[in-house]
């Protein structure tokens, strides 16, 4: 028989009964067994099998939802947003239309949010209130947090963005609940009238309903809002102060989208823009889990996806181009920026990956009981050896983002020291990297 939510149901007091559920089954109290017989893998079982399998808290609030008559713990959450009338983030002042709440969001370096379509992502997912949707979340179960690639021949920073070479942006949308439509404003440098009417007319719903847009580009932002006179409000990428910024995104603010058909596109960062939209299919979390390691094992072992070296092959071949002196004997001032700025965006994105790869692991991990809860954990040690090892960058270079080429000035500053420094650190990082993808396999193992 299912559950009836009250009039005023609070959602605090929900995840206390699911915690609550997860602690009945730990105690083998066989009054948890009607609720989770709604989990597919329990539907056949008996109670003494179904209490002496492991269960995660995900998977009782899973269960817990489905009692109440939702297809998902996120279904229940926005239905009970919507029931108590949860404040909504927009504001409206005069001619101006925003979301609040992201004035901080780091997209960028600030906070390590350094793979900036994931981190708008993220930042849509907390302006619509799902707080379990995190930045370092979606890095890990999207495979962003255990991937690293080298463009081939040449060195490209395009290696480090998400929906290159291996792209993980579909992967971080299948765990969300929601789908995420693309609207191309511009193609090959110029206006597409069609995409940039579609777009104008995209955002200012959107943000109506509190949800922002992703500016998408060589790198993205977040649109949170809107002005009678068309400009847009922006959290640009990189802005490492709090706040927002008001700017014109295509052309000329109030300029009619067939007037830009087939003119130059001056901003080279507005190619579209990324609307999200709920689907309420999330993905369950273990299998999120459990998909995303079996990933980092396909990304480290896979030679190269495209044009882009992975994993293993994309660190082995980094680390020996270093030491290649031939690579660098040629480089002048005209021709050696982007060179060091694949170089240079590469590496600290690298660690930025490995840094939120143990944060995941550290949060996914108390979802489980030992021993797949102890191997989880011992994982994140093992990433948190490989990011700590990527910043021990002194006394040859300051730290992790000096490499970029407005760093170093002058080609005549990337000497052999400094590239022999990162080659030894890409050395060390790749032995633990092998280490942890055979963890990786054992953990699967218990796991699956």
């Amino acid at each position: 028989m299912s559950r009836t939510l009250p009039p005023r149901p609070n959602f605090t007091q929900l995840r206390h009964q699911a915690k609550d559920l997860l602690s009945a089954h730990e105690r083998k109290d066989v009054s948890a067994c009607g609720v989770l017989r709604r989990l597919r893998r329990f539907t056949s079982a008996d109670d003494a099998g179904m209490l002496a399998q492991p269960l995660a808290l995900h998977e009782a609030q899973y269960a817990l939802a489905m009692e109440y008559g939702f297809a998902s713990w996120n279904a229940l959450k926005r239905h009970i947003e919507k029931v108590t009338g949860r404040p909504s983030p927009v504001r409206r002042e005069k001619d101006r239309t925003y979301v609040t709440g992201l004035e901080k969001h780091g997209i960028g370096c600030k906070d390590a949010h350094d793979n900036s379509v994931i981190a708008c992502i993220a930042g849509v997912m907390a302006a619509m209130g799902e707080d379990d949707l995190t930045y370092e979340y979606l890095m890990g179960a999207s495979g962003a947090a255990f991937r690293v690639q080298m463009l081939q021949p040449n060195w490209c920073p395009s290696a480090a963005c998400a929906e290159c070479g291996y792209n993980c942006v579909p992967g971080a949308m299948a765990v969300t609940g929601y789908r995420l439509t693309w609207i191309e404003a511009q193609r090959d440098g110029k206006w597409l009238g069609e995409g940039v009417k579609e777009a104008l007319q995209a955002v200012p719903a959107s943000v109506d309903r509190g949800v922002p847009v992703i500016l998408a580009g060589k790198e993205s932002g977040l649109i949170v809002g809107y002005h009678v006179d068309g400009k847009l409000v922006v959290r640009p990428y990189e802005h490492r102060e709090d706040g927002y910024k008001d700017t014109e995104v295509f052309g000329p603010a109030g300029a009619l989208p067939e007037s830009l058909a087939d003119k130059v596109a001056a901003n080279d960062w507005a190619w579209g823009v990324g609307i999200i939209e709920p689907v309420d299919l999330p993905m369950d979390r273990h299998q999120a889990v459990v998909n995303s390691l079996r990933l980092a094992v396909k990304l480290a072992k896979t030679e190269r996806f495209g044009n882009y070296l992975s994993g293993f092959a994309a660190l082995e071949h980094w680390a020996d181009a270093l030491l290649d002196d031939s690579r660098f004997d040629s480089l002048t001032a005209d021709n050696w920026f982007p060179v060091a700025h694949g170089n240079g965006y590469c590496y600290p994105c690298l660690w930025s990956a490995r840094f939120n790869a143990e944060k995941y692991l550290r949060d996914v991990a108390d979802n489980y009981q030992d021993p797949v809860r102890a191997q989880l954990l011992e994982l994140a040690g093992l990433y948190q050896r490989i990011h700590q090892t990527l910043i021990r960058t002194k006394p040859e270079f300051d730290c992790i983002w000096s490499l970029q080429p407005w760093m170093l000035k002058t080609p005549a500053n990337w000497t052999h020291a400094i590239r022999q420094k990162e080659s030894n650190l890409l050395r060390e990082a790749l032995a633990i990297e092998r280490q942890a993808i055979a963890e990786i396999e054992k953990a699967l193992a218990n796991m699956e």
